[in-house]
């Protein structure tokens, strides 16, 4: 039987694992942190009382490759579709209701963009016309588009700034976590032409039931321990063994060196950085990492002692906080929590006391409802290295899952996906690295393929 070392117990090694140990693979997935699941792990919010997630999530439809894995870890049926309308919410408290439509695709997208009244009707009206360019242009000229940032890409489109604003900007933060002076116009193109012109349940809002780590991480971990394979946390790899000019395991500073078949590196570039400096064989590898650089997402937690926010979720335009969401079903115990989420979030190291009181001021003045409701306790989360920062001329880097070093592979949201860095990034890139590990360690098969 095969034995397969996986390196990195994030959303993109957890994938390869569950898929690699299914199809008859011995597997090891190794992690240096004491807790895994990466971005999908859990923290305690209240000694222990209560879990919350690293920071808040949301998946549409288009996340194929997710709700593949859900299916086999047959938890699917924990993600809630947001079927009313999501509110966009300006200064002086009026709400915009965004909601897909019922008309087939691409129409799907229009009641919900004519519903944009913060928006002149010229510029509503305009706002198909990127989306249509989108559509051609991130497959007839897909290098070109790259090298061109959002914000020209869009300018060229006719887009005003008004529009950049009050829709664009949003969305590019929300799912590139890169402001759009910065991001690739090909990785927005492509946001645009899954969420827009694609099946109208793609543009499907998905909120889970519960965390992530019920969702996601436990039922990979538990599906893992019951094939072939085992998981050592707390295990941090200081480098690779070699035999014959291809991988041949790993070495660790606690469980001493791990042979193997083949290796997967499923770790953010900055991670896996000082591995690869281990071996003048990875120098290629190495050097791609750096053309890589980390952006920032934090998240708010706010317990209220009583409930106000009456939508699952809402945009907020013109202001630090991006994103709210709603958890008052969880209120029993600890009060009725709301998550805030502010991507690409540049001031991330302001003290916290000054970007609490900026938050929740800007809640007070947008949500006139939660002026009369207090904070009782709040938790501030944040992720320097969230993602990939997405910028122009960055697709032709991203490396494939092969490395063209016999039996090493990588995996994690930041290879050549097509994908910005989001959670459906990571899990594809687990299948691909897996597929990858077949094709070239051809194994025993057990019922389903990859």
């Amino acid at each position: 039987m095969k034995h397969i070392a996986i390196v990195g117990a994030g959303l993109a090694g957890l994938t390869a694992s569950v898929l690699l140990t299914e199809a008859g693979y011995e597997v090891t997935l190794l992690e240096r942190h004491k807790t895994p699941g990466g971005r999908i792990r859990r923290v305690s919010a209240m000694n222990g009382e209560t879990f919350i997630d690293w920071g808040q999530h949301l998946m549409l439809g288009a996340y194929h490759h997710t709700l593949k894995l859900l299916d086999r870890l047959g938890t699917r049926n924990q993600l809630l579709p947001v079927t009313e309308a999501t509110p966009f919410v300006t200064q002086d408290g009026k709400r915009r209701p965004y909601r897909i439509g019922r008309l087939p695709a691409p129409l799907h997208a229009l009641p919900g963009l004519f519903h944009l009244s913060q928006l002149s009707v010229k510029d509503r009206l305009n706002l198909g016309r990127p989306m249509l360019a989108a559509k051609i242009q991130s497959r007839l000229r897909p290098v070109k588009l790259d090298r061109t940032t959002a914000l020209d890409w869009l300018r060229r489109h006719h887009q005003t700034p008004a529009a950049i604003r009050d829709f664009w900007e949003p969305l590019a933060l929300a799912t590139l976590n890169t402001p759009l002076a910065e991001a690739s116009a090909l990785l927005l193109a492509v946001v645009l032409s899954k969420g827009f012109f694609a099946r109208r349940t793609d543009a499907q809002p998905l909120l889970p039931t519960g965390t992530l780590h019920d969702l996601l991480l436990q039922p990979a971990l538990d599906r893992i321990r019951r094939k072939n394979g085992r998981m050592l946390a707390n295990c941090r790899v200081t480098g690779l063994e070699f035999r014959d000019g291809g991988a041949a395991g790993v070495q660790t500073a606690e469980a001493g060196t791990i042979r193997a078949d083949a290796v997967i590196l499923a770790l953010p570039p900055w991670a896996l950085e000082p591995v690869l400096k281990t071996s003048p064989a990875l120098s290629k590898l190495g050097r791609i990492t750096t053309d890589f650089e980390p952006s920032p997402i934090v998240s708010l937690e706010l317990w209220y002692d009583r409930p106000w926010l009456r939508y699952p979720y809402a945009g907020l335009l013109g202001t630090k906080a991006q994103w709210i969401f709603n958890h008052q079903a969880n209120g029993s115990g600890g009060g009725y929590r709301v998550s805030v989420v502010i991507s690409a979030a540049d001031d991330i190291e302001l003290p916290r006391e000054a970007f609490l009181e900026t938050v929740i001021g800007e809640i007070r003045r947008y949500f006139p409802e939660a002026r009369g409701a207090k904070v009782a306790r709040h938790m501030l989360i944040r992720d320097f290295r969230a993602t990939f920062r997405a910028r122009a001329g960055l697709a032709e880097k991203r490396p494939r899952p092969e490395t063209g070093i016999p039996n090493l592979f990588l995996a994690g949201d930041w290879i050549d996906t097509g994908l910005p860095g989001t959670m459906e990034s990571a899990v594809k890139s687990g299948f691909m690295a897996a597929e990858a590990v077949t094709k070239e360690n051809p194994g025993m098969f057990h019922g389903r393929s990859l």
